[in-house]
């Protein structure tokens, strides 16, 4: 199973988008689970009416992405985990892809797809991690 963690704060039709997107997907086998950190635009609330599958979790404050992220693993049902940002646009498909390269090889143990921002620049191709711990975008341009 595939545990789908999205993050928002403040931006429903981000989300909304987003959870279309992975509803779209090619797969059944899978949980989404919305962090709202502290919205004030009644996102989780509509959330809820719009999307009865998603389970939405409410922070009491905003926590930021790792905030929120960190937390919700901890709830979450899958053997594999993709976080995302509520205004990620996925092309189908593409969660079917990142799985088989994890169950390609069992060495592998976290993926990441290429990510562009809107005007078609490469934001990343993953990331980057120095046996210091520090870490960096992979393919930034």
């Amino acid at each position: 199973m595939l545990s789908v963690i999205i993050v928002n704060f403040n931006s429903k039709y981000y989300t909304e988008a987003c959870i279309e997107l992975v509803l779209s997907q090619n797969r059944t086998d899978y949980e989404i689970i919305l962090i709202d950190n502290a919205s004030s635009d009644n996102n989780a609330e509509f959330v809820r009416r719009r999307f009865s599958e998603v389970n939405v979790v409410e922070n009491k404050s905003n926590r930021g992405f790792s905030g929120g992220v960190n937390n919700d693993i901890r709830i979450s049902k899958g053997d594999y985990i993709l976080t995302l940002n509520n205004d990620t646009i996925m092309e189908k498909g593409s969660i079917t892809e990142m799985k088989k390269v994890m169950e390609h090889d069992p060495a592998i143990g976290m993926c990441a797809s290429k990510m562009v921002f809107p005007d078609g620049r490469i934001n990343a191709t993953g990331i980057w991690i120095s046996r210091s711990g520090a870490v960096w975008d992979r393919g930034y341009v």
